[in-house]
């Protein structure tokens, strides 16, 4: 079970700054997910509420990598305004540096928990619902926040903090 632990993937949310090297720069507003070890994103997490920005944390080479990769192939479908391209840039634009950073929400999340590290020693939950269809909706708890999947909507989820999620249905 311990080794089942380590090799845990969990979807972490994030945002990013991108400088270019003709040094134009801009923060993307919308957030991107993606599947982490669950040691990286312990780390992650621990470095941000000590302070430190996401680049500045040792031992989350791979998560980096992902990241950075995710946020390259985002940029070839953006214009440099924001707008959608309807085709990917045949020549990727020569990025001078990235900045990963937290959602605010999940910042000011993990701030205002006692202990936010505790949440990573609280057993998950899973369950699934089915409809009369054979469709079904899953519902999962890890690490402080809900995920909710719809088998009928494809590469669709909803996270949401525990509190946040809870406040809809209660």
């Amino acid at each position: 079970m311990n080794e089942n632990k380590q090799n845990k993937r969990i979807d972490f949310q994030f945002q990013y700054r991108i400088t270019y090297a003709d040094g134009r720069f801009y923060d993307r507003p919308h957030v991107v997910t993606a599947r982490i070890s669950m040691d990286e994103y312990k780390r992650i997490i621990q470095g941000v509420l000590e302070g430190k920005l996401i680049n500045e944390i040792d031992n989350i080479t791979k998560a980096i990598e992902k990241m950075t990769g995710m946020v390259c192939y985002i940029d070839s479908w953006v214009n440099m305004n924001g707008s959608q391209r309807t085709e990917p840039l045949k020549k990727a634009r020569k990025i001078a540096e990235l900045e990963f950073l937290l959602p605010d929400s999940e910042y000011k999340r993990l701030r205002k928990m006692k202990d936010p590290m505790k949440t990573f020693d609280r057993p998950e939950q899973h369950m699934t619902i089915y409809r009369d269809d054979g469709s079904s909706v899953e519902i999962s708890y890890e690490y402080g926040q809900v995920k909710v999947v719809d088998s009928r909507k494809s590469n669709s989820r909803i996270i949401r903090e525990v509190d946040s999620f809870l406040s809809l249905i209660i």
